[in-house]
């Protein structure tokens, strides 16, 4: 039911985009989707490790790792896409011109939203997979489902309404915002010992904090020269304050050691792949 609403609600939004503003802005919306994709990607197969251990703490009824999991699931997700969403937002106009020749008006915004879409989606996946280990899956996907259908109500409200086409996308953000906040919900409702003010204490908290404080070079860039160097220069320290402010003020202890024996283990390998 869950899927069904989000193909309905993408490709009605599409089609909404389609009718109002014509077929170039429709092949934007595609563009935009594949750029999104392809960045989700990573969270997928990120959350494909943590997936059997989150089912099977909640059926050995091991709440408090269960917990942990879903907090430490949350923010990695988010902060892996996150770190590769950097550098391909702030040279998203120069990507696309490689890629395409000529852009479609608003592709390089779309892509930005959706990327935004898809980073606030890789918070609440973890809630949705903890909920659905204890098999309630009949509220939260019906909720779903409803704010699907309401993304395309609402866009084609604002679109009758002369809104531009930066709405499609804009609303289905918010739309993802909601859903954070329904899995939330779930989760306090069928999952020991899960509490919200704790969530967002550890997990929500630190997210917007770091994404406010790497962002920042972003926004004054957006004040300035718009040149290749500029933009170059401005990836480089977004990246360096992300990569430390996640390492300072993102992960607890436990996850700074998990950090440390991965990298360790990939130095490894790459030593051996050198000789």
């Amino acid at each position: 039911l869950g899927q069904f609403g989000q193909v309905c609600s993408n490709q009605g939004v599409s089609v909404l985009i389609n009718m109002f503003f014509g077929v170039v802005l429709n092949a934007a919306i595609g563009i935009a989707n594949q750029v999104s994709v392809a960045v989700q990607s990573l969270a997928v197969n990120f959350m494909a490790a943590f997936q059997p251990q989150i089912t099977k703490s909640y059926a050995e009824k091991n709440y408090n790792y269960l917990n942990k999991l879903v907090h430490s699931s949350s923010k990695l997700s988010y902060f892996l896409i996150f770190i590769c969403a950097i550098p391909v937002c702030i040279n998203i106009n120069e990507i696309l011109s490689l890629w395409l020749g000529t852009v479609p008006d608003y592709t390089n915004i779309f892509c930005i939203i959706f990327i935004s879409s898809t980073l606030v989606s890789s918070i609440g996946n973890p809630l949705w997979i903890s909920v659905f280990a204890t098999g309630n899956v009949k509220k939260i996907q019906l909720i779903t489902t409803l704010l699907y259908f309401l993304d395309v109500i609402f866009v084609y409200l604002l679109f009758l309404l002369n809104f531009g086409p930066i709405a499609g996308p804009g609303t289905k953000f918010i739309i993802d915002i909601f859903l954070l906040s329904t899995r939330l919900y779930c989760a306090k409702l069928y999952v020991n010992s899960f509490s919200i003010k704790e969530y967002l204490k550890s997990v929500i908290l630190p997210i917007v904090a770091i994404t406010v404080l790497s962002i920042a070079p972003i926004l004054v860039m957006s004040l300035a020269d718009n040149s290749l160097y500029i933009s170059i220069i401005v990836t480089i320290i977004s990246l360096f304050l992300a990569v430390i402010s996640i390492y300072c003020i993102g992960l607890n202890k436990s996850e700074k050691n998990l950090v440390k024996s991965l990298a360790k283990k990939i130095a490894i390998k790459l030593k051996i792949n050198v000789r």
